[in-house]
């Protein structure tokens, strides 16, 4: 209601190219680290190149999206990026919970999400800056618990020597 009918339909749209770009990638890296954490023994730093520079991809490709659509003001750019980014990082971000079987902190982390979900739609409400602040809320709630509940973006920071293997399907997706 509060979009109205063409705005909510622009909406849409843009949240599918949400989950098209930015949920692909966090997905595809959080299944590939899976797969290759007991073969490889990837470093948090190979996956966190990967988020960095997959994020900032992601959020240009929205950028220019949103150019061709003409719907590209400095808001929708700040917010729109903001949202790709974080949405990849809140898709890889549960990795740790999984290898490690972690199933309480997996819950707490989806449950931070929905609170953040629920804080965003209120910030929305009442401020209407922007609605992917709804989304963009819970994303970063997200993240920034797997910030504090797991090593994934604090401990193992660097290079591993299988670097160049973690990044070849990446590497792939993107020229294709």
């Amino acid at each position: 209601k509060k979009l109205g009918t063409e705005l909510n339909g622009v909406v849409l749209t843009l949240i599918s190219v949400v989950a098209v770009t930015a949920g692909s990638l966090g997905a595809a890296s959080n299944y590939s680290r899976l797969v290759k954490e007991n073969v490889d023994h990837p470093s948090n730093g190979d996956y966190n190149v990967i988020l960095l520079i997959g994020g900032i991809l992601v959020s240009i490709v929205g950028i220019v999206y949103l150019w061709i659509k003409d719907l590209l003001s400095p808001i929708s750019a700040i917010f729109f990026s903001l949202l790709l980014f974080f949405t990849v990082l809140r898709y890889y971000s549960d990795v740790e919970f999984k290898i490690k079987t972690n199933f309480l902190r997996y819950f707490i982390f989806y449950l931070f999400i929905s609170v953040g979900y629920v804080l965003g739609i209120i910030l929305f409400n009442l401020t209407n800056i922007y609605w992917a602040i709804a989304i963009l809320a819970g994303e970063v709630l997200g993240v920034i618990y797997a910030v504090f509940a797991s090593d994934i973006f604090r401990k193992n920071l660097k290079i591993s020597k299988n670097f160049k293997k973690e990044t070849l399907i990446f590497k792939l997706v993107f020229l294709f």
